[in-house]
């Protein structure tokens, strides 16, 4: 059947183009999927035809379907050369974005296809075509030519082009600009258009732009601005249905949370955030994710979850081998081969990386450097040391110098040398404790006191820390007097940030805090913070839209999701069960009992549950190893205690008893586990029948 030239309503592929146009500046993916869908399945004209297929592709980018999509995007407009070439080759220039994301080796011939396609340019289209194959050249790594392209893309303002294709086209220049590390420009060119988007209203191209401003603040070491672009983001782009954009934010936000020091939870999300891209058009973004991972290990002295996190990166070395900026997870992996003792795989990694360098900025050469230093003989690695520093020079991040610094420092120690490691510690605690980047400061802390045999050197340890103890009783102790919070504005503020992981967006905040009126601006919210400083000191901080915990306060429930994350990595061993016993040792009651009715605070509450029973069964598990059948009944009965609905902890309990002879014990534990399947309305397992049969045989022998 012949295709019509209007759908059922009367649109014609102009006004469904136009509407699509609008949909994706809005931020309203799926109408202009439906739009864009209902255009490619009506009769039109080649140019046409191109232009629905252009206008699929940048779509492509925001869902995240590229996967799926490509193919027939490719082969369609191929199929448009000989046809309409200028318009087949416009539609091409739109493919190259969608195909490098999606990890397409083939990008820059596709470049090299439309322009041949185009011919004769206006200065307009020239201005597109060029930024666009000055990101394709950035990933194939030619960044002298990429810059020379990139550079005077924002040009296109002054030559007339629209508001949404300038905005469109800026992604490219951003990320490739980052990628140069040229980040002071690229963080220029992200808050000026980010500021142009908002004055027209291009909402759906919003969550991009704060995720590159995001990626860039990373690189500038600016942890702050890292989470506060990508919190927004991440809430934009769900909010616009940009599945994949979310997840990238995701990604962003995590890194950031994790280096100032909410490492499980943040891992969490990365791990999701993986997850979740590895099947999409954007899974070359899984890279960034595994990078994070990685990152966040090392800061946690996790060396050997750090190598298994570089190896999986190794799948993506195919997409990011040439980027700048992006080279330096090669020093990373070294290091981490380096301290958990893989020396032979370090030192080939470290040829790879050195094989590299021409294609390296000030950034990668001072990590190159430093993972030199790590490999070499005593006489050479003090100078290259002091070529990595000279190297962070010219460099745009301070966390990586106090990470040489770190390095050095740890060096010198190993050297016997304390009074010379010394200032290299002092110079990357300082760093790190400015950037707030916990795990890495407490590493630096941690041999300075190997140094400083005089504690009053380490003026740092005298820092007053505030407890906040959730398992319980929500209570602030500080200057060692217990402050219990009451059930007001400012107590649920507190209660929010506890359940957030300790750092929210102050417009989830305000949700939380008034879901069913406007909260009357920022003056309310200001009001409700003030007045938590004043009842409990200065605990909260706020960073433009992010608000977070203090530098030094604790919280329980956070010290005890990161040891009980670290045992779960471990599975068993000493080291598990030391760190399981620490987090029993700080769950002293369910999370916030008395908070019954916020869905927030009952799913925290609830998670954490089952992690206090999962070390529970951890160290049970160790002290059935040990054989110390006691301890493992002690720690079974307390499971039972908190959660006597399950059966399957009966069971073992129950077996565990029957084979210390303990009979009594035995009965007992198995009539609670009928009494459970009764008032939960389950039948009997048949373990637990079996071990009362059990039990019948051991009396009748009696």
């Amino acid at each position: 059947m012949d295709q019509s030239s209007t759908d059922p309503r009367g649109r014609t592929v102009e006004s469904l183009c136009a509407a699509a146009r609008s949909a994706m500046l809005a931020g309203e993916s799926a109408r202009a999927h439906d739009c864009l869908e209902e255009a490619l399945a009506l009769r039109c004209t080649p140019a046409q035809r191109a232009e629905v297929l252009a206008l699929r592709a940048r779509l492509a980018v925001v869902i995240g379907d590229g996967h799926e999509v490509l193919p027939m995007l490719e082969r369609e407009m191929f199929a448009l050369r000989d046809i309409a070439p200028a318009a087949a080759g416009a539609a091409l220039l739109d493919l190259v974005v969608p195909k490098l994301y999606a990890g397409h080796t083939d990008a820059l011939d596709v470049v090299e296809q439309a322009l041949g396609l185009i011919g004769e340019v206006d200065p307009l289209t020239r201005a597109r075509a060029d930024t666009i194959r000055g990101f394709a050249e950035m990933f194939a790594g030619r960044h002298a030519e990429a810059y020379r392209l990139l550079e005077h893309s924002p040009d296109m303002i002054r030559l007339g082009g629209s508001a949404d294709e300038v905005a469109h086209l800026l992604q490219s220049v951003v990320v490739g600009m980052s990628s140069l590390e040229r980040y002071a420009e690229a963080m220029t060119l992200c808050r000026r258009y980010v500021r142009s988007v908002r004055a027209i209203g291009a909402d759906g191209l919003l969550p991009i732009l704060l995720c590159y401003l995001s990626n860039t603040a990373y690189f500038v070491s600016d942890f702050a601005e890292q989470e506060m672009a990508a919190a927004e983001a991440a809430a934009l782009a769900q909010g616009l249905g940009q599945a994949s954009i979310a997840l990238y934010a995701q990604i962003c936000e995590a890194i950031a949370s994790g280096i100032r020091g909410n490492t499980y939870a943040a891992r969490d999300q990365l791990e999701a955030a993986c997850a979740g891209l590895d099947d999409s058009g954007m899974r070359v973004m899984c890279g960034l994710a595994l990078l994070g991972l990685g990152l966040l290990a090392m800061g946690d002295r996790a060396w050997g979850d750090a190598v298994k996190h570089y190896a999986e990166l190794r799948v993506f070395l195919k997409h990011l081998q040439f980027m700048p900026g992006v080279l330096h997870w090669r020093a990373d992996e070294i290091e981490a081969l380096w301290r958990d003792g893989q020396i032979d795989l370090a030192r080939g990694a470290l040829a790879e990386f050195v094989a590299a360098l021409p294609l390296m900025g000030p950034w990668d050469r001072a990590t190159a450097y430093r993972a030199q230093a790590l490999l070499a003989t005593d006489e050479e690695a003090e100078t290259l040391f002091e070529r990595a520093l000279a190297a962070h020079e010219h460099a745009a991040s301070p966390f990586e110098r106090a990470r040489t610094e770190l390095c050095w420092g740890e060096w010198l120690v190993g050297q016997d040398r304390p009074e010379d490691a010394h200032s290299h510690l002092e110079r990357a605690r300082t760093i790190f404790a400015d950037l707030e980047a916990r795990a890495w400061r407490r590493h630096a802390e941690d041999l300075l006191a190997s140094t400083s045999p005089d504690p009053d050197r380490l003026t740092y340890r005298k820092t007053t820390v505030t407890q906040v103890r959730a398992f319980g009783p929500l209570t602030v102790v500080r200057n060692g007097v217990p402050v219990p919070v009451p059930l007001d504005q400012p107590g649920r503020l507190l209660r929010h940030l506890v359940v957030a992981g300790g750092v929210t967006h102050v417009d989830q905040l305000a949700a939380m805090l008034w879901p069913d009126v406007d909260p009357g601006g920022s003056a309310r919210l200001r009001n409700v913070i003030a007045r938590t400083r004043r009842t409990y000191g200065p605990i909260i901080v706020r960073t433009g839209t992010i608000l977070r915990w203090a530098e030094e306060v604790e919280v329980d429930a956070h010290r005890f999701e990161e040891l009980a994350g670290e045992a779960t990595r471990l599975r068993s061993g000493p080291a598990a069960a030391a760190l399981a016993q620490q987090a029993v040792e700080l769950y002293r009651a369910d999370l916030i009992p008395m908070e019954r009715y916020t869905e927030e605070v009952v799913d925290a509450r609830h998670r954490l549950r089952r992690r206090y029973l999962a070390m529970l069964d951890l160290l049970a598990d160790e002290e059935l190893r040990g054989q110390r059948p006691e301890a493992a009944t002690a720690l079974l009965r307390r499971a039972l205690d908190a959660d006597p609905a399950d059966e399957m902890r009966y069971a073992k309990l129950a077996a565990l008893l029957l084979d210390q002879g303990d009979l009594a014990g035995a009965r007992g534990v198995l009539a609670g586990a009928s009494r459970t399947a009764i008032e939960l309305d389950v039948p009997v397992s048949p373990r637990i029948v079996e071990l009362e049969r059990r039990l019948a045989a051991v009396v009748d022998r009696r």
